[in-house]
């Protein structure tokens, strides 16, 4: 059903698939949110979740072989955005506490998607190319830059005190206490390929031996930096410190659904 992220995010401006993969790709899991709810209340729990299961598994394997090996940043990205609606929709057909970590990490998908792709913007107007090979060694001249690139693989790969860890986290619990073990195995290699694909990637363009391609006319401004620092402000907020209100929201709409 996504199959077009790849090529919309790897031929679209950068700040158009923020607003893409953020907001749109969010309201999409709501629809399916939606739909899971008349079913849950329908009764057919049973019939439906081994149906997201496989959704779920299916895309984040769709997203391990494809994304290694990628030659084109955002193209990378939009199986990144293949991986993570594999996580909501596995969440929701887990139940239980999938459901709370499903929610939750739609919110913090949004932020961190809008963190990376606004990164790849401002890598656009340095390098005025999309290949991941002619973007190497940014954090040498573009310290900020090259500083939200590395914290945009921290957040996405799911590292701590960000909430996409606890998500994950709470996904393969869910997997766990529901005796489903080859769903664990196959959660924990997919997202291991993940990992690994996306590490090397980011990695080599953000410390890597610097790139001829870069326009050296360019200066990261205030406007540049400003939208990325405030996500990741939010992300970190939402990891380290979670308000009640907003904890009770994520709650009900788990209810909805039945979760705990």
């Amino acid at each position: 059903m996504h199959t077009w992220k790849p090529d919309a995010y790897g031929q679209t401006a950068a700040p158009l698939a923020a607003l893409m993969s953020s907001a749109l790709t969010a309201c999409g899991f709501l629809a399916m949110f939606r739909v899971c709810q008349i079913a849950f209340h329908a009764h057919l729990q049973d019939f439906i979740s081994p149906v997201l299961v496989l959704l779920g598994l299916l895309s984040l394997g769709v997203a391990a072989i494809f994304i290694l090996g990628q030659k084109d940043f955002q193209r990378m990205l939009g199986y990144s955005s293949i991986e993570h609606m594999g996580l909501l929709v596995l969440g929701l057909g887990l139940g239980g506490a999938g459901l709370w970590a499903s929610v939750f990490h739609m919110i913090n998908n949004a932020f961190a998607k809008a963190l990376i792709f606004l990164t790849a913007g401002n890598l656009y107007q340095i390098y005025h190319t999309k290949k991941i090979e002619d973007i190497q060694g940014v954090i040498h001249k573009f310290k900020a830059t090259g500083l939200f690139l590395i914290l945009g693989l921290v957040v996405l790969a799911g590292f701590p005190p960000f909430g996409i860890f606890y998500s994950e986290l709470l996904i393969l619990k869910q997997a766990l206490t529901g005796h489903h073990y080859v769903v664990v195995c196959l959660y924990l290699l997919f997202l291991s390929v993940i990992f690994i694909g996306f590490s090397k990637i980011i990695l080599s363009m953000a410390l890597g031996k610097g790139s001829l391609h870069e326009k050296t006319d360019v200066k990261e401004d205030f406007f540049m930096i400003m939208p990325q620092a405030v996500f990741v402000v939010i992300l970190l907020f939402i990891g380290i410190f979670m308000p009640d209100s907003f904890y009770r929201v994520i709650n009900e709409a788990a209810n909805l659904l039945g979760g705990r």
